[in-house]
Parts: C-alpha cells; sequence; structure tokens
C-alpha cells in the first residue's frame, strides 16, 4: 500500500468545514436582519399608537373642558344664563352679573361678577396666536374652510348655520356636503 493514499484516507478533504459553515452563517445573518427589521416596524408602530393615542387624549380633555363648563354654568336653578360664543354669562335674581365661563383655553376659565373680553383681550389671545409657527396651537374658528372635491374648492364656515345655504364667498356649497338643503 501506498503512503500517499493511506495519509489522504484518514483526514476529510480539505473545504469541507468551509462549505458547511459558509450558509449557516449566511442563514444565520439572514434570521438576525429578519429579526432586527421586525422589531424596527413593531417599534414604529407602537410609537404611532403612542402618538395617536396622545392626541386622542389631548382632543377629548378639550372637549371634556368645555363640557364641564357648560355644566357648571348652565347647573345652577337660582342662576340664569345666557351663552354666546367662547362664553356662558350667569346672572342672579336681580339680573347682575354673577359669573362668566370661558369655552376657550384661558388662565382663568371662570371670571367672577361682569367680564369684558374686549378690555381683556391682550391677557385672552397671546399676541403671536396667528404666527406660521402657532397653527397647531390656536383655530380661528370664524376663518373660511375650504372644501374641495377633485379640481374645485368652496369657501364654507365651519359652524353649522341652519337655513344657510351659501358659503361665505356666496358660492353654492356642494350638494354632498351634510349641511346642504
Amino acid at each position: 500500500m501506498n503512503s500517499t493514499s493511506s495519509i489522504r484516507r484518514q483526514f476529510p478533504p480539505r473545504g469541507l468545514a468551509l462549505v458547511v459553515v459558509l450558509p449557516l452563517i449566511a442563514l444565520l445573518t439572514i434570521l438576525v436582519v429578519t429579526f432586527l427589521a421586525s422589531v424596527s416596524t413593531e417599534y414604529q408602530a407602537a410609537k404611532s399608537q403612542e402618538y395617536s393615542s396622545d392626541a386622542r387624549m389631548l382632543a377629548d380633555s378639550a372637549a371634556s373642558m368645555v363640557m364641564t363648563q357648560v355644566q357648571v354654568a348652565t347647573g345652577s336653578p337660582s342662576l340664569a344664563w345666557a351663552s354666546q360664543p367662547g362664553m356662558i354669562r350667569t346672572f342672579n335674581t336681580t339680573g347682575n352679573p354673577s359669573a362668566a365661563y370661558k369655552l376657550y383655553s384661558s388662565a382663568q376659565m371662570r371670571v367672577e361678577g361682569a367680564f369684558d373680553p374686549v378690555s381683556k383681550l391682550a391677557d385672552e389671545v397671546p399676541a403671536d396666536w396667528a404666527a406660521s409657527t402657532n397653527t397647531t396651537l390656536y383655530t380661528d374658528l370664524n376663518a373660511p374652510v375650504w372644501v374641495g372635491r377633485g379640481s374645485t374648492a368652496i369657501a364654507t364656515t365651519p359652524s353649522f348655520i341652519p337655513g344657510r345655504s351659501r358659503g361665505i364667498t356666496g358660492r353654492q356649497r356642494p350638494s354632498w356636503a351634510p349641511w346642504h338643503r
């Protein structure tokens, strides 16, 4: 027997380990990348849910604040009340102002006695409320809303006014609008 052939038979061929290990490393790499992509997607979905929940909570808190103000202002049987845009005023039995309940964001939501919002305008409305940096913080409820369908847009007032069938520009409101009569 040849001494060279007996030595080759005792050891496995070179490169066999490389052929076995390389696909395993590639498979492991694919699994790790897939896992990391899944974690990233789950994180983004969780953050999106968190932001959505925060926005809903803020919207609900504003609505709850206004509902509470209305309930408190109109809840006393011994007081007469009158509503106006942004405020409910209460009056005592002699007709004198009792309190003013604000329905907008303010440092003081209830003011005792008579309240003149025009004289307190500098305290009530920030000077830069209409700045482009504050459009997400403040809303002008009297500003028109442009409602569009296709290539046309119509300016309408955002508040519901029964019997009013035209927008502020005098153009007809679209027939698909729920308040169109």
